[in-house]
């Protein structure tokens, strides 16, 4: 497998910080020539993982309190080990697992010969591993809550691979984990609750300052200053699309009997043929509009409400209610308890399966703008608080510093040589 090295030099925000800190230093040997942001340490951290995309977020969030971070990725065609909890693991990837095992070793030490990282974060089992294998201080970063159970396979190599991802969580300095349901799995499994660390996926700070254009939105589609705007942004792309687009049709019929000041708005796909199929659609031709994807990001930021629905792929799903509050949009999702774990308490309404439940929790918001605007100031405020990019650097600073503490111990340990009197017959 074709590996490269990326960002091996990124863009500094703080130039101030000048001198390299030591490998084995922590943040109160930090030397007086070191300008570090605040209470934070200038941690030189490799970021290891698959695509650079997937932790450029969190790296600006550590650039911006000052910390040194770099990224190694590898490139092309990189094997999916946690997929949907819906999909099946083959044999093929779970060896190709191991093989990028080796590969990520080498990596490692290439990409650092003189040993100067403090953190080595990774974000993949096969970056885990290797860093474990290569002596390095190794946090370790679980992206989905299925991810520690990586297949239920039951033939030898699934086993190994479990035994492998088992030893690679409970060896680990520490274990960053994004949600409550794989908080509890890692402890299930074995990692000590000392080792574990919650931290919320940061939020990109463009989102907390986006401003709603609505008079744009107004234009658009033929609203007014009272018109309550619903805004559905993905539905499902599996066999439960036709049931999703017959709720959501359905439940927003109900709402238009109720109040004729509501619009839903959907997004243009090549699917889009069961919206403009569906027997209620004669009635509301006006009141739904089907727009083009371009336009996404303004719809987003300048509705009134985010409708998100029950989505194939979780991490999407988790985005989507995150983006929704990080705009200050008012949030109306399904009752899934992964998805109330990805936001705080009392920012969204909630609703079941089924037409009748949506109906009435869009006829409630609809009479209601006042809530809407309570609810949706709630949300942005505790998004803000717990997910900027200052909150997420710093407490990454605080699972660097105990990693780095445990390493030094270990080190210590390892260099001590102990005498053990032996009794013998001569």
């Amino acid at each position: 497998m074709p590996l490269t090295r990326t960002l091996r030099q990124p863009p500094i925000v703080n130039d101030s910080i000048r001198v390299a800190p030591s490998p084995n230093a922590t943040p109160s040997e930090a030397s007086s020539g070191q300008v570090v942001t605040r209470d934070v340490f200038p941690w030189r951290v490799v970021h290891a993982c698959e695509q650079a995309r997937d932790v450029l977020t969190l790296v600006q969030s550590q650039l911006i309190v000052g910390m040194r971070p770099f990224v190694v990725t590898s490139r092309g065609n990189v094997a999916k080990y946690y997929r949907s909890r819906k999909e099946k693991i083959h044999a093929a990837l779970l060896l190709q697992a191991w093989s990028d095992v080796r590969d990520w070793k080498r990596l490692l030490i290439e990409s650092d010969p003189e040993r100067t990282t403090e953190i080595v974060h990774a974000h993949s089992f096969a970056a885990g591993m290797a860093a474990l294998r290569a002596d390095a201080p190794l946090v370790y970063d679980v992206h989905q809550s299925a991810e520690p159970v990586a297949t239920e396979d039951k033939s030898w190599l699934g086993r190994s691979f479990r035994v492998a991802q088992q030893f690679v969580l409970t060896s680990a300095g520490a274990v960053v984990v994004h949600s409550n349901n794989a908080r509890q799995e890692c402890i299930r499994i074995g990692v000590e609750e000392s080792s574990l660390f919650c931290i919320p996926q940061p939020i990109d700070p463009a989102l907390l300052e986006s401003v709603p254009d609505r008079r744009w939105i107004e234009q658009r589609i033929g609203a007014n200053g009272v018109t309550t705007i619903f805004f559905a942004p993905e539905l499902s792309k599996g066999p439960e699309r036709e049931l999703q687009i017959s709720t959501l049709l359905t439940a927003f019929a109900c709402t238009y009997e109720e109040n004729e000041n509501v619009k839903l708005i959907l997004l243009q796909d090549k699917d889009d043929g069961a919206i403009r199929q569906h027997p209620e659609i004669h009635k509301l031709r006006r009141m739904v509009h089907l727009l083009p994807p371009a336009d996404r990001d303004l719809v987003f930021a300048s509705c009134d409400v985010v409708i998100v629905c029950d989505s194939f792929d979780e991490d999407s799903q988790a985005l989507l209610l995150v983006e929704a509050l990080a705009r200050g949009r008012a949030l109306l999702a399904t009752n899934i308890r992964n998805s109330r774990d990805s936001i705080p308490a009392r920012s969204c309404l909630w609703f079941g399966p089924g037409p009748r439940e949506l109906g009435q929790r869009m006829s409630f918001l609809a009479r209601n703008p006042d809530f809407c605007r309570m609810i949706s100031s709630n949300g942005h405020g505790q998004i803000a608080s717990a997910r900027s990019p200052q909150v997420i650097g710093r407490l990454c600073h605080e699972v660097y510093t105990q990693v780095a503490a445990k390493k030094k111990q270990t080190d210590a340990k390892s260099n001590d040589i102990q005498l053990i009197p032996l009794q013998v017959n001569l």
